[in-house]
């Protein structure tokens, strides 16, 4: 599951990421530029939270719902204290980066999930984020060329770019030797 919510998650925020700005500037108009840089911040959590979320429910279901309790309270915790310092400092921005914080002790939380239930997290996370990084280079490259000027170039763009990002995903994942069958399979119980 981890594999499956990072490949939509890799698509949607690839889009989200690469077409911040006209998405700000053309659907919420230029008064709302300043939150561009905590929009992009808050995109990358998207992977922290899809990554961890599937390890969440498997302690869950495992009858360790003191452990999660401990890990939401230390989520809050750390939001709070981050935010306190940051956003002082930095504005909203410091929101942003008090919410990457705070959300970066889940790479030890998906470690001890990997012990625990046998989980291969390298090769579940990396692909993804991989595909993420190249699919904002490909679609910022072409928005280089071809501004997002217009609602209709917007829609029209940001669709193609799903499409295309979405099949970098897939296949930087299935170069990585994951296949998705097995995945829908195990999802649907259906077989292919």
């Amino acid at each position: 599951l981890i594999r499956i919510n990072l490949f939509f998650i890799c698509a949607v925020s690839s889009v989200l990421f690469s077409f911040a700005e006209p998405i700000i500037r053309i659907i919420y108009t230029e008064k709302w530029m300043p939150a561009l840089a905590l929009f992009m911040m808050l995109v990358p959590v998207n992977f922290f939270l899809g990554a961890v979320n599937p390890v969440i429910h498997a302690y869950n279901a495992e009858g360790k719902t003191g452990y999660t309790l401990r890990i939401s309270l230390m989520w809050a915790l750390l939001m709070w204290f981050f935010a306190l310092i940051l956003v002082p400092r930095a504005g909203i921005e410091g929101y942003g980066i008090a919410m990457l914080l705070a959300y970066v002790p889940n790479i030890l939380i998906m470690m001890d999930a990997g012990k625990r239930f046998g989980i291969r997290i390298f090769s579940n996370t990396a692909p993804p984020i991989a595909a993420f990084v190249f699919s904002v280079i490909i679609i910022k490259s072409f928005l280089n060329i071809y501004p997002a000027d217009s609602l209709i170039k917007l829609v029209v763009f940001a669709g193609a770019a799903f499409i295309v990002s979405s099949l970098i995903a897939f296949g930087v994942n299935m170069a990585a030797g994951n296949r998705y069958a097995g995945d829908i399979k195990m999802i649907t119980g259906k077989n292919l």
